[in-house]
């Protein structure tokens, strides 16, 4: 419902009518019939205005449980609006049937002390008990034997969460108009909610967990292990552990090189316990080979505890050197080339900033890319015999000796292959090409 008219007409009623006010127990669901409200804005500075007219309904100390129930309120306390003091201010918490807790304020840019602490207290109650509100005291503090000094009070209601389970309500802004020494309006502002036992226990199981999102750029490999000797087709799985579970990701086969560009973003989602370790992401390369077979080409571990110390930021830009897939095989070998790899954490609740990720810089001193070849077809050929049909098939040989085979083309002195094969290149420019 829009206020906006008053605005247009000070000091007298503006009536407004909605037309489709909602149901809140169910945003989806309109009640038939407009709701009508007589508003009025007073200026402060106006004369209809008085300490009077912004006066809010007295909250009463206690209110009847609707039903029998048992579970966990919650109170948090949030921040504060024009508080007089900027320092050593504290809040205390009187929840029922548990000792007073204390929570110590810190300040934002502006100077106003904010909190966004939580506490908890279980109940449990029968239908037309007596319930109790919760009284706030603020108090600053001063030096360790200054003592305390009360400069506000505020009881908070939240008899509203019982008809609303497992939801917060909207935030609400307790004004406090009677604080000595100033003539301001102190807002504080606190929200609470009411979990019934099966959730709350869900809800405390959920807050121990880390949950969020580790976007991962698998950019490229370089001198991977060859299979045969020259060349592999290399593929790359991403695992890694979500609370129990182990989970798996796959990027693309690059044919025919140990230079490949994968160049793929994989968003991973994460949840692991708060207090635990951050579970690592294991890469590991493989060959892809014929009838699904596969070969070991080399693997690594990503220890993104930077990532997610740093949410937001571009925190790991760097290559990961290969493991020896296969010490008895290759125990000679040293090097098995390494992955470059990029990866941010966005935790659940914050904003994705969409990191573009770039490639790294282009090496002047190197040719890097890939090498297109299409072998179309043949005209008139022959094996030296004059009139014989031949088998044709056509060889491709890269710099580096990798080699690539057409279809074989029985009795066809003019074949037509089409035949596409892309080579990767990285080499120094100084080197002859041919």
């Amino acid at each position: 419902m829009s206020w906006k008219a008053c605005l247009t007409d000070p000091n007298n009623f503006a009536v407004v009518v909605d037309q489709n006010p909602l149901f809140k127990g169910d945003p989806n669901k309109k009640i038939d019939w407009p709701f009508t409200v007589a508003l009025k804005w007073l200026p402060r500075n106006g004369p209809g205005f008085s300490s009077q007219s912004v006066k809010r309904k007295e909250i009463q100390e206690e209110f009847l449980a609707p039903a029998m129930d048992e579970g966990t309120l919650e109170v948090m306390v949030a921040t504060s609006v024009n508080c007089p003091f900027k320092q050593d201010v504290c809040c205390q918490v009187d929840l029922p049937r548990k000792p007073k807790q204390i929570l110590i304020a810190k300040c934002d840019k502006s100077g106003d002390p904010y909190w966004n602490e939580t506490v908890r207290v279980e109940l449990a109650f029968g239908k037309d008990e007596k319930l109790p509100n919760i009284p706030l005291r603020l108090y600053t503090q001063s030096g360790m034997f200054g003592g305390e000094k009360t400069f506000a009070q505020v009881v908070v209601d939240w008899s509203e969460c019982l008809r609303f389970p497992g939801e917060y309500n909207p935030i609400k802004a307790y004004v406090i108009s009677d604080i000595p020494g100033t003539s301001k309006f102190m807002k504080l502002y606190v929200k609470t909610r009411w979990l019934p036992s099966t959730k709350a226990t869900a809800a405390k199981a959920s807050e121990s967990y880390a949950t969020g999102v580790l976007k991962l750029f698998l950019y490229k490999g370089k001198n991977l292990l060859p299979v045969d000797g020259k060349t592999s087709d290399p593929y790359v799985v991403l695992s890694y552990k979500m609370g129990d579970a182990t989970k798996e990701e796959t990027s693309e086969t690059q044919k025919d090189t140990v230079n490949p560009r994968w160049e793929k973003v994989f968003r991973l989602p994460m949840k692991f316990l708060k207090d635990g370790d951050v579970p690592p992401v294991t890469l590991k390369v493989y060959d892809a080979g014929l009838l699904g077979t596969k070969t070991l080409l080399g693997f690594t571990s990503i220890n993104w505890r930077i990532a997610y110390s740093n949410p937001c930021e571009l925190a790991i830009d760097q290559a990961y050197k290969l493991e020896n897939p296969n010490p008895k095989e290759y125990k000679n070998r040293n090097d098995f080339g390494e992955i470059y790899v990029k990866a941010y954490y966005v935790p659940d609740g914050q904003q994705d900033p969409n990191i573009v990720f770039k490639e790294p810089e282009l090496d002047n001193d190197r040719i890097v890319g890939n090498l297109q070849i299409v072998v179309v077809h043949g005209v008139n050929l022959s094996n030296g015999e004059k009139g014989k049909l031949i088998d044709a098939m056509c060889t491709i040989i890269s710099h580096d000796g990798r080699k690539m085979d057409s279809e074989n083309l029985n009795k066809n002195n003019n074949p037509i292959w089409n035949k596409k094969v892309t080579f990767s290149v990285d080499i120094p420019r100084k080197v002859k090409i041919s």
